[in-house]
Protein backbone atom coordinates (compact mmCIF):
# COMPACT_ATOMS: atom_id res chain seq x y z
CA UNK A 1 0.00 0.00 0.00
CA UNK A 2 2.87 2.36 0.71
CA UNK A 3 3.77 2.39 -3.01
CA UNK A 4 0.32 1.81 -4.46
CA UNK A 5 -1.49 4.78 -2.93
CA UNK A 6 1.06 7.42 -4.06
CA UNK A 7 0.90 5.91 -7.56
CA UNK A 8 -2.91 6.10 -7.58
CA UNK A 9 -2.80 9.65 -6.22
CA UNK A 10 -0.48 10.68 -9.06
CA UNK A 11 -3.16 9.63 -11.57
CA UNK A 12 -5.51 12.41 -10.43
CA UNK A 13 -6.33 14.65 -13.36
CA UNK A 14 -5.32 12.03 -15.93
CA UNK A 15 -8.04 10.63 -18.15
CA UNK A 16 -7.98 7.00 -17.07
CA UNK A 17 -9.85 4.16 -18.74
CA UNK A 18 -13.47 3.65 -17.75
CA UNK A 19 -12.78 0.07 -16.65
CA UNK A 20 -10.05 1.29 -14.31
CA UNK A 21 -12.41 3.88 -12.82
CA UNK A 22 -14.85 1.12 -11.93
CA UNK A 23 -12.03 -0.96 -10.42
CA UNK A 24 -10.83 2.01 -8.34
CA UNK A 25 -14.39 2.67 -7.16
CA UNK A 26 -14.76 -0.96 -6.06
CA UNK A 27 -11.34 -0.85 -4.40
CA UNK A 28 -12.38 2.33 -2.55
CA UNK A 29 -15.49 0.61 -1.20
CA UNK A 30 -13.33 -2.25 0.11
CA UNK A 31 -10.89 0.22 1.65
CA UNK A 32 -13.73 2.01 3.43
CA UNK A 33 -14.96 -1.27 4.86
CA UNK A 34 -11.43 -1.87 6.15
CA UNK A 35 -11.39 1.58 7.80
CA UNK A 36 -8.82 3.01 5.38
CA UNK A 37 -10.79 6.16 4.59
CA UNK A 38 -7.90 8.32 3.37
CA UNK A 39 -6.86 5.64 0.88
CA UNK A 40 -10.50 5.19 -0.16
CA UNK A 41 -10.84 8.94 -0.68
CA UNK A 42 -7.75 8.93 -2.90
CA UNK A 43 -9.26 6.19 -5.06
CA UNK A 44 -12.64 7.91 -5.27
CA UNK A 45 -11.11 11.23 -6.28
CA UNK A 46 -9.00 9.60 -9.01
CA UNK A 47 -11.89 7.49 -10.32
CA UNK A 48 -14.02 10.56 -10.94
CA UNK A 49 -16.18 10.91 -12.98
CA UNK A 50 -17.96 7.68 -12.43
CA UNK A 51 -21.14 6.11 -13.70
CA UNK A 52 -22.03 5.26 -10.11
CA UNK A 53 -24.81 7.52 -8.86
CA UNK A 54 -23.45 7.39 -5.32
CA UNK A 55 -19.85 8.31 -6.14
CA UNK A 56 -19.99 11.83 -4.72
CA UNK A 57 -21.84 10.65 -1.64
CA UNK A 58 -19.04 8.19 -0.85
CA UNK A 59 -16.48 10.98 -1.17
CA UNK A 60 -18.56 12.85 1.40
CA UNK A 61 -18.75 9.75 3.61
CA UNK A 62 -14.97 9.27 3.47
CA UNK A 63 -14.43 12.88 4.51
CA UNK A 64 -16.98 12.44 7.29
CA UNK A 65 -15.22 9.29 8.54
CA UNK A 66 -11.85 11.04 8.45
CA UNK A 67 -13.28 13.99 10.40
CA UNK A 68 -14.78 11.61 12.97
CA UNK A 69 -11.41 9.98 13.48
CA UNK A 70 -9.19 13.05 13.60
CA UNK A 71 -11.59 15.59 15.18
CA UNK A 72 -9.46 18.11 13.25
CA UNK A 73 -11.34 21.32 12.36
CA UNK A 74 -9.88 21.36 8.84
CA UNK A 75 -11.11 17.82 8.24
CA UNK A 76 -14.52 18.71 9.65
CA UNK A 77 -14.71 21.81 7.44
CA UNK A 78 -13.74 19.80 4.34
CA UNK A 79 -16.47 17.27 5.07
CA UNK A 80 -19.01 20.05 5.69
CA UNK A 81 -18.11 21.74 2.40
CA UNK A 82 -18.70 18.58 0.37
CA UNK A 83 -21.90 17.70 2.24
CA UNK A 84 -23.25 21.22 1.69
CA UNK A 85 -22.57 20.96 -2.04
CA UNK A 86 -24.63 17.78 -2.17
CA UNK A 87 -27.43 19.16 0.01
CA UNK A 88 -27.62 22.39 -2.02
CA UNK A 89 -27.84 20.48 -5.28
CA UNK A 90 -24.55 21.77 -6.69
CA UNK A 91 -23.44 18.15 -6.79
CA UNK A 92 -26.16 15.92 -8.21
CA UNK A 93 -26.99 12.69 -6.42
CA UNK A 94 -30.26 10.82 -6.03
CA UNK A 95 -32.52 11.82 -3.16
CA UNK A 96 -31.51 8.77 -1.14
CA UNK A 97 -27.89 9.93 -1.10
CA UNK A 98 -28.84 13.58 -0.60
CA UNK A 99 -30.71 12.51 2.54
CA UNK A 100 -27.60 10.66 3.74
CA UNK A 101 -25.52 13.79 3.13
CA UNK A 102 -28.04 15.84 5.15
CA UNK A 103 -27.65 13.48 8.08
CA UNK A 104 -23.84 13.64 7.89
CA UNK A 105 -23.96 17.42 7.60
CA UNK A 106 -26.13 17.70 10.71
CA UNK A 107 -23.68 15.61 12.71
CA UNK A 108 -20.68 17.53 11.38
CA UNK A 109 -22.13 20.94 12.24
CA UNK A 110 -22.52 19.82 15.86
CA UNK A 111 -18.79 19.10 15.97
CA UNK A 112 -17.68 22.44 14.62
Amino acid sequence: MSKLMPFISNQKGIDIAHGLRIWLYDFAMALMQAGRNRDALTCLLVSRPSIKEDHDFWICACLYNIAQTTKNLDDISAAIDVAEQIVSGKVKVTEKYAQGARQLLSKLKKQR
